[in-house]
Formats: C-alpha cells, sequence, structure tokens
C-alpha cells in the first residue's frame, strides 16, 4: 500500500514540495484523490486561465513563481462571450515574462452526449491542430484536451 501511495503522490506532483511525506496517507493525498483540483493550499508551478493574458499580467503570474499557464487555443466563455482563445501577441507576452505556455483545447466535452459519436475526437483534434497552426505553435506541440 505504501508503495501505490507513493506512486501516486509522485504522479500527482505531490511529492519534494514538503507537503506529503512519500507513502504517507494525508489530507492533500486524500484531497488529490477525491476532487480534480486537490487540495488548493498546496504549492503550484502552473496554472490554466480563460482570461487573455496582457504583458503585465504574464509578468505579475511569473512574479508569483508560476512557471507555466494554461491557455485555450479557441472557444469564448461566458453570456456575453468574451473571447479566451491564445493569440500569437499573447504567447509572445507570455514567454517574455519567462511563462511556458500549455495549451489547453475544450470547445465542448462538458455534457455526456458531447462523446456519444466516435468521430468527435477526430473532429476535435482536427479543430486544436488548425487552431495551433494559425497561433505559431511548433509541429509536435502537445496539447492538453479539457473534458
Amino acid at each position: 500500500m505504501q508503495t501505490a501511495v507513493s506512486n501516486f503522490q509522485n504522479f500527482y506532483a505531490l511529492t519534494g514540495i514538503g507537503l506529503v511525506t512519500p507513502g504517507e496517507i494525508n489530507l492533500a493525498t486524500m484531497k488529490s484523490l477525491l476532487t480534480s483540483k486537490g487540495d488548493e493550499n498546496r504549492k503550484s508551478y502552473g496554472c490554466d486561465t480563460a482570461t487573455v493574458l496582457s504583458p503585465s499580467q504574464a509578468t505579475a503570474l511569473k512574479n508569483l513563481g508560476y512557471t507555466h499557464v494554461g491557455r485555450y487555443l479557441t472557444g469564448t466563455v461566458g453570456l456575453n462571450y468574451v473571447p479566451k482563445f491564445l493569440t500569437f501577441d499573447e504567447i509572445q507576452s507570455i514567454e517574455s515574462a519567462g511563462l511556458k505556455v500549455i495549451p489547453i483545447y475544450q470547445d465542448g466535452g462538458y455534457y455526456f452526449d458531447y462523446f456519444i459519436g466516435n468521430l468527435q475526437g477526430v473532429s476535435d483534434a482536427k479543430t486544436a491542430i488548425y487552431a495551433a497552426k494559425t497561433i505559431g505553435l511548433p509541429a509536435g506541440s502537445t496539447i492538453y484536451f479539457a473534458v
């Protein structure tokens, strides 16, 4: 059991940050098992946001200790359809601040029926690749899919 717990903690990057003793079950480990956001009090080096980041916002994230920021390749957010998609200029701002970009694709997937058709994944992949190419992400970049 101790090995399984330790492996889980390593996989969820809970070790080496002073939050857990490897192999011992504690609050941070339990929260990571039971919720998608895990223990909100743990140290984090990455974040994601639907907000298009200005240069000053990117710098502020870097100054808070973040090294990576997840940004969405497509879409809008809210009833006013505020754009949430990553742009070439925003990539420049993020990288100039010393952060790395984590590209995320999410245009659906928040309800079960979205995944009923066996071609939905193919369609989403094509859309994500097109968006990534459009803003100049290098070929072979990893794109994370939110579901």
